[in-house]
């Protein structure tokens, strides 16, 4: 063993060798350490005096990504030992053209230095174009290393899956989107719709704020709405659907002025707006004349139930600091103007944090969330249920699998329920889900078998924008990558997510 660290490396015959090494170790019986730092030392001067080591030629594809002309990108699994290429886990949709697939942009990194061909081509990062009708050959070079791989692409052969979820768009920012520090999303009048805040330069006073409207046809492309009034909701504003109009509900101004010069609110809780669409483009601010109006809040939880709008929930800004705006009552309107208030009872379903609120079968549903603050203990799985509008309610008894969880999203859909993202805790950990769960009755909840499972490459989020839209899809849309813990400083910094998947559900 004296002698293997010495056979891995190539030296300067002038300087040393292996059989001078033993010779000397011989004749001399020098220590082992002593020959060791002899060594070294001889390394040292050597490699001061001219380059004495010879490195291996090495070239090869790192990472890859497909990018279609509008900018929506699809990740690509790069298999060293296989040389092959393939988006076997992020399918292009279904439809997607010859002619689109004939002008493929490549995202690529590298090993340093190596170049990328196609059939004597070099090929640019996000510059060139590349033809995936047929199956082609990339290869690598750098200095006398070469490497070649197969490129494959997959293309979903059913109209979004009718199996499995479809990612629709891997970064909205890509194909229109601006980079949302928060944002709600909605289907309305055959769109995709999304509503946002953000804050290009932070949350200093001096810095400006944007709260705009974008719109999409399928969750690809994003075009930015110019609506009248220019300017509609604010950070944590929620869209809903009821009655053929579009309402922006509460969210606040508060961080700097916005692109406007308007200043911004002076207290998160203080300011209650409300606004109304009939297109989208035109607004109508319901705010003057409400009656029995909420308090304003941002991140507000709304449902539609019985064609009506009810509200409750949210979140208020003290001490520097995001906390939940926990009150016990509920609010409801049915034309956005004349609210009710609704003293629920029990308490114990109103004063839950995060939990998710949905209408199904004619009744007002709860399920899970948190008590208190985060904790594993604290993060409930509980399922209440209300037959009068909110009013009462009546603990039911969950079966199946394990509900523990906040931050989720539960949808209506063919006579089913299905439960979508969240967090749970075990321990200290904070794991995010992604599995979909259904339930026929509200009660009893099963996993969806594997098969009709999101992708693997679905990433957890928690309050992600679950909606019913177009050809009876549900639509998957961004969210948050985690919770930022029980107290958010500032709020506007949280890891966002901005990718759009859309489900068949059978």
């Amino acid at each position: 063993m004296e002698y293997q660290i010495i056979t891995f490396l190539k030296f300067d015959t002038k300087l040393l060798t292996n059989q001078n090494l033993i010779t000397i170790m011989k004749k001399n019986r020098i220590k082992r350490r002593s020959l060791f730092m002899g060594i070294v030392m001889m390394i040292v001067v050597g490699s001061c005096q001219k380059n004495e080591f010879e490195y291996e030629n090495v070239s090869g594809i790192l990472t890859f990504r497909f990018q279609l002309l509008d900018g929506r990108v699809f990740d690509c699994t790069v298999d060293q030992p296989a040389k092959t290429i393939q988006n076997d886990l992020d399918s292009l949709l279904f439809g997607t053209s010859s002619a689109t697939l004939a002008k493929i942009k490549p995202i690529f990194t590298t090993t340093i230095g190596a170049q990328v061909f196609v059939n004597g081509t070099e090929i640019k990062s996000g510059e060139s174009e590349i033809d995936l009708n047929q199956p082609i050959k990339i290869t690598t070079r750098f200095k006398d290393a070469q490497r070649e791989y197969s490129v494959k692409a997959f293309v979903e052969k059913v109209d979004h899956s009718q199996t499995s979820g479809a990612k629709i768009n891997t970064d909205m920012r890509m194909t229109g989107l601006p980079s949302f520090n928060s944002y709600s999303a909605a289907w309305f009048n055959n769109k995709l719709y999304i509503l946002g805040a953000y804050y290009p330069n932070g949350t200093a006073s001096s810095g400006t704020a944007y709260y705009e409207l974008y719109s999409s046809d399928d969750g690809g492309l994003w075009t930015k709405v110019e609506t009248n009034p220019k300017i509609i909701g604010g950070f944590g504003a929620e869209l809903a659907v009821m009655n053929g109009k579009l309402y922006a509900i509460g969210g606040v101004r508060m961080f700097c002025k916005d692109i406007n010069g308007t200043a911004p609110d002076a207290s998160s809780t203080s300011v209650w707006r409300m606004m109304s669409t009939t297109n989208g483009t035109d607004w109508t601010d319901c705010t003057s004349g409400q009656v029995g109006n909420p308090l304003g809040r941002p991140f507000p939880q709304i449902v539609v139930h019985n064609g009506q709008l009810y509200l409750r929930r949210g979140k208020s800004y003290s001490f520097g600091m995001w906390q939940a705006f926990n009150q016990t009552n509920i609010y409801c309107t049915s034309d956005g103007t004349n609210w009710t208030s609704i003293n629920a009872t029990p308490t114990t379903v109103t004063n839950r944090n995060e939990d998710a609120m949905y209408s199904f079968g004619g009744k007002l549903w709860t399920s899970g969330g948190y008590v208190g603050y985060i904790s594993e203990s604290n993060v409930k799985g509980d399922i209440y249920s209300s037959s009068d509008n909110g009013l009462t309610w009546v603990a039911e008894t969950a079966t199946g699998v394990d509900l523990n969880r906040f931050g989720h999203k539960v949808v209506s859909y063919n006579g089913k329920l299905y439960m979508i993202g969240g967090e749970k805790v075990v321990g200290t950990t904070r794991i995010g889900l992604t599995s979909v769960l259904s339930s026929t009755d509200g009660k009893n909840w099963t996993a969806l078998p594997s098969e009709l499972q999101l992708p693997s490459a679905f990433t957890p989020r928690i309050y992600p924008n679950v909606i019913n839209g177009k050809d009876d899809l549900v639509w998957i849309i961004g969210g948050f990558a985690n919770s930022a813990g029980n107290y958010t400083i500032n709020g506007i910094n949280m890891n966002v997510r901005f990718d759009a998947w859309t489900k068949r559900l059978r």
